[in-house]
């Protein structure tokens, strides 16, 4: 673990289930709270980033229509070059956060890859669970063909078989989703030792649903 990485899982355990710097699932605005399923997301896509002071980080749904502020935009630019948030919910431009409000269609990220061609690194979590097949489907090639980068990490929502809710992940969907990668291999894959407290229904103690964390790497040709 390099400097800049454990600097950032300790600004991450500070600042998480604050009301100073609110996110999405942090015991407050919903449940879950410190070592919860997405603290487990922002922890672990950070470890998958392994990032330098000089990245640039493309942060794919990074907005919030809760909180209007990205909240891991927000932990990344200190310590970072500069962040790009892509998403309909990007808040205000913060220092050196950039905010494109648009959904990750194909021709948004063709062009902010073409606008920001020094992307180092891209993330998106848990956004996967919340578009369509075909959406996830042309982010993807997107990605594919037009980003120059190391590395693309995502967090969403998964059961190997069943879906239940709309856009949750299975085997099948996760293999539609990254078969268009040809220029990125899987380099990590992880599921989240805490489910989502939203994963339970009534007197069930099993949760019908988890996190997984994937990070592909560039293929060097």
């Amino acid at each position: 673990m390099n400097a800049l990485t454990e600097k950032l899982k300790i600004e991450l355990w500070k600042r998480f289930a604050t009301k100073e710097f609110p996110s999405e699932w942090d015991g407050s605005i919903y449940g879950g709270g410190k070592v919860s399923q997405r603290f487990w997301e922002y922890f672990k896509a950070i470890e998958f980033l392994d990032p330098a002071a000089d990245s640039i980080v493309l942060d794919i749904g990074g907005g919030s229509p809760k909180t209007g502020i990205g909240f891991f935009s927000m932990l990344l630019k200190d310590c970072l070059k500069k962040v790009i948030v892509l998403d309909p919910n990007a808040g205000s431009i913060y220092d050196n956060i950039v905010a494109i409000k648009e959904e990750a269609s194909f021709s948004a990220l063709k062009n902010t890859f073409e606008k920001y061609p020094g992307i180092t690194h891209i993330t998106s979590i848990s956004v996967f669970e919340h578009m369509d097949s075909r959406l996830r489907e042309d982010m993807i090639k997107a990605i594919n063909d037009f980003f120059k980068g190391a590395a693309f990490i995502a967090t969403f929502e998964y059961h190997s078989k069943k879906c239940f809710m709309d856009h949750q992940l299975t085997t099948k969907t996760v293999h539609e989703t990254f078969r268009h990668f040809t220029n990125f291999y899987l380099s990590s894959v992880e599921s989240s030792p805490v489910s989502a407290t939203d994963a339970y229904k009534k007197h069930l103690l099993t949760p019908l649903w988890y996190p997984l964390a994937v990070k592909f790497e560039k293929i060097r040709q």
